[in-house]
């Protein structure tokens, strides 16, 4: 009966209006698969009908049926390919490429692929990393922790329009608190884990942070020693310090020998020069010394106390202290 129905109508409309119902009617018949519908579909599009379109011919229905296959789960595939020319067509696309849709110059037609690739490249990506990050996470997030989550490649407006998008298909849930939308995996689409799959996740995760205890303190260790190394020169640092202790030794070798053959260092001035600088300060030492001690013993006469604790209170510090004495002039 439809078949019939289709027929009568194909033999009373325009070529290009028959041809575009006999294809959909092709491509829509019972039990036909994604891959027959694209492959009807693509050989529409090499046959001219929507080449004003695009230079590159149509192939949005191709494009659909691919992100059929590749984004939705297998349950929910049959009721998008029984819609999957209004899926090219932009029936619901415009809503995604917020309603700049493309037509034909006569006023009909659909999105051209240039179109349909923004789409994918809006939706599709964003759709799909998402879904697998909500399910590998497998815990509640606003839309806002997903995006501060996943990086900042995909953008906040993609990742806001793939929640979205995740919702209304039913492959997550949406909950509002208030003006805060969380999102979350459908619980129902994973796996139920047994108890022996519990208790071994359980071990897993004991196992994995003691691991990770370990490799803490191995860390630790090994930027301990980078300090280490940080503080030790470098390699040319430590050739400049080579060289400057070789000339250094080189220096001390020669005066050393110098010493030893017995010859004259310093002259007879110099040295005279020196004894009277040396018996100036020594005498100056001994006055020093015997004023400070005066006066230590002036103030000992009214103190109550012994003269080593005199002088540790007003901070005198003694050559006696030191081990020392004048040398002899």
């Amino acid at each position: 009966m439809a078949e019939e129905k289709a027929k009568q109508y194909m033999e009373t409309q325009p070529l290009d209006t028959s041809m575009a119902y006999a294809n959909n009617f092709s491509a829509h018949r019972p039990g036909i698969t994604p891959a027959e519908a694209t492959q009807i579909y693509d050989q529409w599009a090499a046959g001219g009908y929507e080449q004003d379109l695009n230079s590159s011919r149509y192939r949005g229905p191709a494009i659909a049926a691919k992100a059929v296959a590749d984004f939705f789960p297998p349950s929910q595939r049959p009721m998008l390919v029984s819609s999957m020319w209004q899926l090219a067509a932009a029936s619901w696309a415009k809503r995604c490429l917020r309603l700049q849709c493309h037509q034909r110059r006569d006023g009909r037609g659909h999105i051209p692929t240039a179109g349909l690739y923004e789409l994918a490249r809006i939706v599709k990506p964003a759709c799909k990393a998402v879904l697998e990050y909500l399910i590998q996470q497998n815990r509640p997030y606003s839309a806002q922790d997903v995006f501060q989550n996943m990086g900042k490649d995909l953008g906040k407006t993609a990742v806001v329009r793939a929640l979205e998008t995740l919702a209304e298909t039913k492959q997550i849930k949406e909950k509002i608190y208030g003006k805060q939308k969380v999102y979350v995996a459908d619980q129902s689409q994973l796996p139920a884990l047994n108890e022996n799959e519990i208790k071994a996740m359980d071990q897993q995760i004991t196992q994995l942070t003691g691991q990770l205890q370990q490799s803490q303190v191995e860390t630790q260790r090994l930027e301990g020693e980078l300090q280490n190394y940080k503080s030790l020169l470098s390699t040319e640092e430590a050739k400049a310090e080579l060289q400057k202790t070789i000339r250094d030794v080189e220096q001390l070798t020669a005066k050393i020998q110098q010493l030893k053959e017995g010859r004259v260092l310093v002259s007879k001035e110099d040295r005279e020069k020196v004894l009277k600088r040396r018996n100036h300060y020594v005498k100056e030492w001994r006055k020093r010394k015997r004023i400070s001690m005066d006066i230590v013993g002036a103030v000992l006469e009214g103190y109550q106390k012994t003269k080593r604790q005199l002088l540790e209170e007003i901070g005198i510090e003694t050559d006696e202290d030191h081990s020392v004495v004048p040398p002899d002039i």
